[in-house]
């Protein structure tokens, strides 16, 4: 399972199994603001669980992509 905390969002994803029954580990995060369209962090990843700190960003409603072997998956978070 991939837990992904950004500021007080917690986000737990459980990627498809390989063949070997262990799950494929995440390769990237990114994280943008949906109404500016910037991005806010890019995040490679070496484990199960990511954080990201979102005290010094502006109220917002954010998207989050991730990357987990070949498949790629997203959700939405807002800052307060």
């Amino acid at each position: 399972m991939l837990i992904l905390r950004c500021g007080g969002l917690q986000i737990r994803r459980t990627p498809r199994r390989t063949s070997g029954g262990t799950g494929n580990l995440p390769k990237a995060i990114e994280v943008y603001n949906t109404v500016t369209g910037e991005k806010m962090a890019t995040r490679e990843c070496s484990g199960r669980s990511v954080s990201i700190n979102t005290s010094g960003w502006k109220k917002s409603i954010f998207a989050v992509k991730v990357t987990v072997g070949n498949e790629t998956w997203s959700d939405k978070f807002m800052n307060k």
